[in-house]
């Protein structure tokens, strides 16, 4: 069904000439995390990349201690509430280490990435929430930060902002941007209700 997410994946100077710039010099964890992300987004499963799990599994195996892989990989695991600090010791460490990575050797991108899963993962959903809006302003391209918006917005009960967020960024996207049609018809859905 989502096999465009295997399709045109973005390396490492690709991400860059979108104006994202992240620091890993993997081009194999690059496309990953491209792949990821769009099966996040629009939540399924390539078969080609042996779906979510697979595509992230070989992500981290790709580049261990990329910023952008892990804060995706604990970001989602947040999002899912399938793990939570107070009760995985071993999850807040992974998310403290993120967080100090990032400071030491990310780029402003990735700290701020990094900063917004530590936030929502503290319970500061708002913050998270705010520091991901800080990132769409600078980068409203930023599909990420978008999509972990939305999740955030939908957990809140705002349906305002998921569909505020949305309109603020999408008339700075090309049509040709990943995911541009599945937020284009959110920003429809969120319109209507």
């Amino acid at each position: 069904m989502a096999e465009w997410c295997a399709e045109n994946l973005r390396d490492c100077q690709a991400w860059k000439a979108e104006g994202i710039q992240i620091s890993t010099t993997s081009n194999e964890a690059a496309r990953l995390f491209d792949a990821l992300l769009r099966q996040y987004v629009s939540w399924s499963d390539c078969a080609q990349l042996g779906g979510m799990d697979q595509t992230l599994r070989i992500m981290l195996e790709a580049e261990p201690n990329a910023i952008m892989s892990r804060v995706i990989s604990l970001g989602l695991e947040v999002m899912g509430t399938g793990r939570s600090i107070r009760l995985d010791q071993n999850y807040r460490n992974q998310l403290n280490q993120l967080l100090n990575d990032a400071t030491k050797y990310g780029t402003v991108y990735e700290r701020n990435h990094a900063k917004a899963i530590h936030l929502f993962a503290n319970d500061k959903m708002l913050a998270a929430c705010e520091e991901w809006e800080k990132i769409l302003n600078e980068i409203p391209n930023d599909l990420l930060a978008l999509k972990f918006a939305q999740d955030a917005y939908f957990y809140l009960g705002n349906k305002q902002c998921i569909r505020d967020s949305i309109a603020r960024v999408i008339p700075k996207w090309k049509s040709t941007t990943p995911c541009y049609r599945f937020f284009n018809s959110l920003l429809l859905f969120f319109s209507i209700f």
